[in-house]
């Protein structure tokens, strides 16, 4: 086993997924044993020769699932996963330099927690309007996924998909419920992770909010 493996799937982004991976290979991770799985849903860009390049710098496990949906990629990657704790983000994210480590230290720190998530900083396009950029925006979270910073500890408010870890332990019965979460071309249901996340709460797992553990949203001008 290792410490942690972390889940990336993608379509079609080749240059976000290129700068996600980038924030990626400079992770302080000097004690951790990490893989990375990246998951190709079908891409018919240059997603390949991006994976293709960043193989020397990053622990990269490349994975194919043609069937589009974001679930049935993550399924597949589930199969394959090594680590101990599971780590979930998405191929239009930042993180920053000590987001696995400080993941990783919180599942150390909360042995009777087995969700934990952390700040998601929503990054606009220049020409956004200031009511929109402004961090008291009440649709905030809802639009961009947005999460503030807070104490850590436990918490009732679950985390993002894009900023997310769960032990390993939790998917030996379950899996990403595949009718929910993107779909190419179509419209879809949404909630992806937050489905699976509302049952882990309903049994009783415990979420602890990880204020360390910073990611940042790439807001695109359509959003």
């Amino acid at each position: 086993m290792r410490d942690l493996s972390v889940l990336v799937a993608t379509r079609d982004r080749a240059q976000s997924l290129a700068r996600t991976l980038d924030s990626l290979a400079l992770q302080a991770t000097p004690d951790l044993d990490w893989e990375l799985l990246v998951i190709d849903n079908g891409s018919v860009d240059e997603t390949p020769n991006v994976l293709e390049r960043f193989k020397a710098a990053l622990p990269l496990v490349i994975l194919s699932e043609p069937r589009s949906g974001k679930n049935r990629a993550l399924n597949r990657a589930l199969e394959a996963a090594r680590g101990r704790l599971l780590v979930f983000t998405d191929d239009d994210v930042i993180a920053s330099p000590g987001w696995l480590a400080a993941l990783a230290g919180a599942a150390e720190r909360w042995p009777a927690a087995a969700i934990f998530g952390g700040p998601i900083e929503p990054v606009f396009p220049p020409a956004t309007a200031a009511w929109i950029r402004d961090p008291a925006f009440v649709l905030a979270s809802e639009a961009f996924g947005a999460k503030r910073r807070s104490v850590e500890g436990y918490t009732d408010e679950l985390p993002f998909g894009a900023n997310l870890a769960l032990r390993a332990s939790l998917f030996e019965e379950l899996r990403f419920d595949e009718a929910v979460g993107p779909v190419a071309g179509v419209s879809y249901a949404q909630g992806s992770e937050y489905e699976l996340l509302t049952r882990l709460r309903l049994r009783g797992e415990r979420i602890v909010h990880v204020p360390d553990a910073q990611v940042a949203h790439v807001i695109l001008p359509h959003q």
